[in-house]
């Protein structure tokens, strides 16, 4: 089989494809009668010898060419393509790129010596898989999923036609190359298709018919494909073929003389479709159309207009002159009457534009003003009067359209100085873990705990798996510790000198990050539903979703002791989300409120203005000078002194998929785990 397309709007290049079809079919018969089994391999390589004639002849056409040669011997495909062609193979209901998807075989690397066919493929089929071949074209009309429905759908033979019918429509300079064939069993060992009825011409005559053809393959400037091709067979089942002793004589060439007539019979049957067409269309406008579908009743506007008219040709030739005039002066004063209402509107509008801008203006400069005095609460509010009333202001004519987005620009620059907004373009990325995860493993959420001596760590949310991160190195260690197989970890925290504690599914247990081994914590509390833990001192507090509990558990030698409450009693937090401990626990919750709690006694603390305002904080730290809060929602870390006031925002086009940080306040850094990344991202300036 032989799919043969050229990048080429023009028809002629059809006598050109016939002829390169026609000589490679019988060129692999020769070939396969002398060299057997490597009869594609022996057609590609004098295709080869023929390129490099044209190319030293300075004829670079045959690049636009898009070459398949297939072969089924059996159950064996043997494929070679040149130029952009796709090849697919339907295999039990599911469509392959053959092309892209085979991987050579160990020690068959060297059996490309090819240097027009660049892909070379064979392997086994099943009965009933279908090879699909098809020039690139075919896919700008139909999807992947689409052919493999047809395919699924339709028998082999009936794919083609179809789509052939589907693209009946297109424009004649549109053409698509397809071709499908299906595999059948077969005990014939030869499995050669028939040879197209045509002419036969060798691709180095086709020099001479290239240079006596000024527009023979001038390239498209559109998105031009050539042609569509059928299946040979209603179900392609290779014929038996008996061996040939002798190579077959290709057909004699057509003369130029038969090439000739060929092209004007073309030419003069056109001519006369346009003649024949032009002559249907004058004859259609001459004669008469019947039309026997029943008339509409005319509307009744329609009617009142003809008796308006037949009155008005009634009047007297000097009473239609005066009524005209007269419509007209009519029509006249109300446009002139429009005219005035307009542009006392657009008055308003403007009078109420500059009324608003030099309001906002006005606020804007209040702001700045409080800001450069210290002011930051005022200048909140006045920011804010300004946003609204530029939130009300319509621009109308280009002129206000740009005055109101140079306040705008402004207004912006002024919110982010303002609320302390601090956006880092490009974030110092540390280390990606992405490479150390195994299969569907996921980072856990929150599985970014630390620092502790020089480590930092990250945990999947399934089995023990740790990832150990040295920051100053920018490595990742991955740590498999010995531990039973139903052990997951949940949440972690960081001690001293290289400890960490984690809440998992089978109890408390401490991981050393120098030895990368475990060490259970014996407890008699089994971990119910905690959010959170921290460690303060020598006490381990942990956070109860469900309950709202926050629990302190004594170190012990072996283990923990059993906990005891910390809040005061009928004191419970339900919804909480996070918390850190700096000798108070400040606890964050899902309606975004975060409150203080010292000696279990909840104080009096409130988080400062911001902008937007906290809605889903994920987690928190905290050290001797700042609260941290992570909130994934709105891309940022937030910054807050301790007495609740804002310190800054951090964004980044970056944190798109936060899970965690680590803010480290001896290295002046924050490490921001997003998506499976670490990040390091800079303290705020003091």
């Amino acid at each position: 089989m032989a799919l043969i397309e050229i990048d080429s709007q023009e028809r002629k290049t059809d006598a050109v494809i016939q002829s390169m079809i026609s000589e490679l079919h019988a060129r692999f018969e020769a070939s396969r009668a002398e060299t057997g089994e490597d009869a594609l391999m022996e057609v590609c390589r004098r295709f080869n010898e023929n390129a490099n004639l044209l190319t030293k002849k300075n004829q670079a056409w045959y690049q636009r060419l898009r070459i398949a040669l297939a072969v089924m011997d059996g159950p064996l495909l043997y494929l070679a393509l040149h130029g952009s062609v796709r090849a697919y193979l339907m295999h039990h209901r599911k469509l392959v790129d053959i092309l892209h998807s085979v991987q050579p075989e160990p020690g068959h690397g060297e059996k490309k010596p090819l240097k027009v066919f660049t892909s070379l493929l064979e392997g086994k089929l099943a009965e009933g898989d279908a090879l699909l071949v098809a020039c690139p074209h075919l896919f700008d009309y139909f999807s992947i999923e689409r052919i493999q429905s047809l395919l699924t759908e339709k028998p082999a033979a009936d794919v083609c036609p179809h789509l052939t019918r589907t693209l009946k429509g297109l424009p004649g300079s549109v053409c698509v190359s397809a071709l499908v064939v299906e595999s059948a069993p077969e005990k014939s060992a030869v499995t050669v298709p028939q040879s197209q009825k045509g002419s036969h011409q060798s691709i180095v005559d086709l020099n001479s018919l290239a240079a006596r053809t000024a527009q023979l393959l001038t390239p498209s400037l559109t998105t031009n494909v050539t042609r569509l091709a059928h299946t040979l067979k209603p179900s392609f089942t290779p014929p038996s073929v008996p061996p040939v002793s002798s190579p077959r004589r290709a057909p004699a060439a057509p003369s130029r003389y038969a090439l000739l007539r060929a092209r004007l019979r073309t030419r003069a049957s056109r001519l006369w479709q346009r003649v024949a067409m032009r002559l249907r269309a004058l004859l259609r406008a001459a004669l008469p159309v019947h039309d026997e579908t029943p008339a509409t009743p005319p509307s009744i506007w329609r009617i009142a207009l003809r008796r308006l008219l037949a009155r008005f040709r009634r009047l007297p030739r000097a009473s239609q002159y005066l009524l005209v005039f007269a419509l007209l002066l009519a029509v006249l004063f109300i446009e002139s009457i429009i005219s005035i209402a307009h542009q006392r509107i657009r008055a308003q509008e403007r009078a109420a534009f500059e009324t608003g801008t030099a309001s906002a203006e006005r606020m804007l400069n209040e702001s700045e003003a409080s800001l450069i005095y210290g002011d930051e609460e005022k200048a909140r509010r006045a920011l804010q009067d300004a946003a609204a009333t530029l939130a009300r202001i319509n621009a109308r004519t280009n002129g206000e359209t740009e005055q109101y987005q140079r306040l705008a620009a402004r207004a912006d620059d002024l919110r982010k100085e303002v609320f302390h907004a601090r956006t880092i373009a490009q974030p110092d990325p540390i280390v990606d873990v992405a490479a150390f995860l195994e299969g569907d493993t996921v980072l856990a959420s929150g599985g970014l705990i630390g620092p502790s001596a020089e480590f930092i760590l990250s945990f999947s949310a399934q089995g023990s798996t740790v990832f150990i991160i040295e920051p100053q190195r920018k490595t990742v260690t991955v740590a498999k510790p010995d531990a039973p197989d139903t052990l997951a970890l949940v949440r972690g925290t960081a001690g001293d000198q290289g400890l960490f504690y984690f809440v998992t599914t089978e109890g408390f247990v401490r991981f050393n990050a120098r030895e990368r081994v475990y060490a259970p914590l014996a407890s008699t509390a089994s971990p119910p539903d905690i959010a959170d833990l921290a460690i303060f001192g020598q006490r381990l507090y942990t956070l109860n979703r469900s309950s709202g509990a926050i629990m302190r558990h004594d170190f012990t030698e072996n283990g923990l002791n059993p906990p005891t409450p910390w809040l005061t009693p009928g004191t419970s937090l339900p919804g909480a989300t996070a918390m850190a401990i700096d000798g108070s626990i400040y606890v964050a919750n899902a309606a975004g409120a975060i409150h203080k709690y010292t000696r279990g006694a909840l104080q009096d603390f409130s988080v400062g203005a911001i902008e937007p305002p906290l809605t889903a904080p994920a987690r928190l730290a905290v050290d001797n000078t700042y609260l941290y809060v992570l909130d994934p929602t709105e891309k940022r870390v937030v910054v807050l002194n301790k007495d609740g006031t804002l310190k800054e925002q951090i964004t980044s086009p970056s944190f798109d998929r936060l899970i965690g940080f680590a803010p480290n306040l001896s290295r002046k850094v924050i490490y921001v785990l997003n998506g499976t990344v670490v990040y390091s991202v800079p303290f705020p300036p003091q």
